[in-house]
This record gives C-alpha cells, sequence and structure tokens, in this order.
C-alpha cells in the first residue's frame, strides 16, 4: 500500500526505500516514518477515539506537524499549526471525556 508516497508493508522488517513524491521530512530514519509512528500510537486508543474519523484526523495533523517542525525549515509555523490542530483535537474530545467521567482540565 502507498501511503504519503511511501510503499508501506505490515511486515515490521521491511526498509523503506525513497519515493521522489514523498517529502524527506516524513521519512523519519527510512523505516520508523511518520505514517508508520501514528499507526503505532492510534493502535493503543481507546475505541471511542480511533472510530473517530474527525479525531483521527486533527491527532494526525497534530502529528505530522510536530513531526516535521525542526526538519521543513518553517518551525514556527509549523508549531503554530500544531498548536491550532490541537486545540481542534481538544474540541472534539473534550465532549466524549465528560460523557465517560473523565474530567478534562
Amino acid at each position: 500500500m502507498q501511503v504519503m508516497g511511501m510503499e508501506l508493508e505490515d511486515n515490521d522488517r521491511k526498509v523503506l526505500t525513497y519515493d521522489a513524491d514523498c517529502p524527506r521530512h516524513y521519512l523519519g530514519d527510512g523505516f520508523i516514518t511518520a505514517t508508520r509512528a501514528m499507526r503505532s500510537a492510534i493502535k493503543q486508543w481507546r475505541d471511542e477515539f480511533k472510530h473517530s474519523a474527525i479525531i483521527v484526523w486533527w491527532w494526525c495533523c497534530t502529528f505530522k506537524y510536530v513531526w516535521r517542525c525542526l526538519s521543513k525549515g518553517q518551525t514556527l509555523s509549523d508549531i503554530d499549526k500544531a498548536i491550532d490542530c490541537l486545540r481542534k483535537l481538544r474540541k472534539e474530545v473534550e465532549p466524549l471525556c465528560i460523557s465517560s467521567g473523565t474530567t478534562p482540565r
């Protein structure tokens, strides 16, 4: 399967090769890419979060901006974008936390 221009295999031992269409700031070390790291993190989420498309979207956008903020050359802009995405994520997550009895701070 192709994700962000990279061939992504479920075989954890496969080392990814560079694809000219994939920005280098998402490649990581060529094995732990932004996409692989996101997939790994999402697997541990509670079901009410991972089954909400908008929550997954805002979390992944936040992750993407944080991942690349020190390597793309637009550090402050990427940090600002991550903060904006986090605010939107919080707005989506807060009602779920309240309904489940988890008090947001």
